[in-house]
């Protein structure tokens, strides 16, 4: 998914005032980034481990998330930018810690731009 998108959304249920986190990935189509397509839902990856997510939870990020929520976010993109779940076990407790819980409310990344923040943690940490 080299060329993909990474993307994070929040959705207001008005009838019960609660925000639902979403989280895709997708891929553009021709010269104009803004036309995204085949978006689907992030693996939360709960076969590597599981942070106390309940099936009607979502994922979290930024300022004041959920941190169990937030922290299965953290897994679900490392092994999904490494394909190497060794690896995004090794390192997705400091992404968490250094972008998750800072992320905005709402979010684009390209694949490079995060596998380049997930590398930069991996070596500040010498995980």
């Amino acid at each position: 998914m080299q060329n993909g998108y990474y993307i994070g959304w929040k959705v207001k249920d008005k009838e019960y005032n609660i925000w639902y986190y979403r989280v895709g990935i997708a891929y553009h189509i021709g010269p104009v980034e803004d036309k995204l397509i085949a978006q689907y839902g992030l693996n939360p990856r709960y076969d590597l481990i599981k942070h106390g997510l309940h099936s009607k939870e979502t994922f979290e990020w930024g300022e004041g998330c959920n941190r169990n929520s937030a922290m299965q976010l953290a897994i679900a993109i490392c092994a999904s930018i490494f394909k190497d779940d060794a690896r995004a076990l090794k390192i997705y407790k400091h992404v968490y810690e250094d972008i998750i819980i800072r992320m905005p409310g709402e979010w684009t990344y390209k694949h490079k731009e995060l596998y380049d923040k997930i590398i930069d943690v991996e070596n500040k940490y010498r995980v």
